[in-house]
């Protein structure tokens, strides 16, 4: 029953829509709206070839066509996004369960930066993201102090970058770890003259501890973020009525575009027909 009232419910929408829009908009069927058009989704012309639409937006598009926390863009052959005014590299974005996978750029490499300046905790804008469930952090500590007895695990080593001082006689650019368990985490804290944390998929560390993973793949392979926005699912119900999503940045809301042109006020008749078709479901 619940089923058959839902589809009822999302044809009566469309339905609806599709009326306001032509006494709104009397227009020809030729026309097709601008901003409808300019926000068509696009692949991405730099990295991986990523499908590019709300809330992600570029500079090939206008600003409109995005929410403002969420600009990419190309440098050199990698697709960015800039969080709390740090750069990352766009690895893959999944729209059905709002996944945004990226890694630190600092690390592409491996795990050794070139600057100090560059070995940095994470720090999310939390309006907009979370980690998901498939992330956990790991410790990177750089210039560890040479101690007698045990030697932590996952070493590696760095060249003789701006945080490793070569006339140290204590501190040297071999000894530099990748701690992912509490035990040492607290005894490298005690050795190692920097410590960061980075957020890494869980599976990544899980191969890693069992000797089939590699250092380089914990900072590579990235982390998951969740995006936040549109948990109300708004612009899935714009979707649905084959509109397009964009932001009104005057408002600081989402808007509906569609062929025929564009209605702030959409979210609004949504969210009333929702309630309305809820105080029924009840009853």
């Amino acid at each position: 029953m619940f089923q058959r009232n839902q589809k009822g419910f999302s044809c009566i929408i469309s339905i609806i829509i599709l009326i306001f829009n032509k006494l709104i908009y009397p227009l020809s069927s030729a026309y097709v709206d601008e901003q409808y058009a300019s926000c068509a989704p696009l692949n991405s012309t730099c990295g991986p070839s990523i499908d590019i639409r709300y809330p992600f937006w570029d500079a090939t598009r206008f600003n409109y066509c995005g929410h403002p926390g969420f600009a990419l863009e190309c440098q050199g052959n990698s697709l960015t996004i800039e969080i709390k005014k740090e750069i990352y590299n766009v690895l893959k974005i999944n729209y059905k369960s709002n996944i945004l996978t990226i890694s630190k750029q600092q690390f592409v490499q491996g795990p050794c930066p070139t600057m100090e300046s560059e070995l940095t905790n994470t720090t999310l804008d939390l309006t907009l993201f979370n980690f998901t469930s498939n992330s956990e952090n790991a410790s990177l500590f750089y210039n560890c102090e040479r101690r007698q007895g045990e030697i932590a695990p996952f070493g590696f080593t760095c060249p003789l970058n701006g945080y490793i001082d070569p006339t140290s006689t204590n501190f040297t650019s071999d000894l530099n770890f990748v701690a992912i368990d509490k035990k040492w985490k607290d005894k490298l804290s005690n050795m190692c003259a920097i410590k960061i944390d980075i957020p890494v998929f869980k599976t990544v560390v899980a191969d890693l501890d069992k000797g089939t993973g590699s250092l380089s793949d914990v900072v590579t392979k990235g982390f998951e973020l969740k995006w936040r926005i549109d948990e109300s699912r708004e612009c899935q119900v714009c979707s649905a009525a084959k509109g397009r999503c964009g932001f009104n940045h005057t408002l600081g809301e989402p808007i509906c575009f569609f062929p025929q042109g564009s209605l702030n006020n959409t979210f609004s008749l949504f969210n009333g027909f929702q309630g309305k078709h809820k105080e029924n479901s009840r009853r």
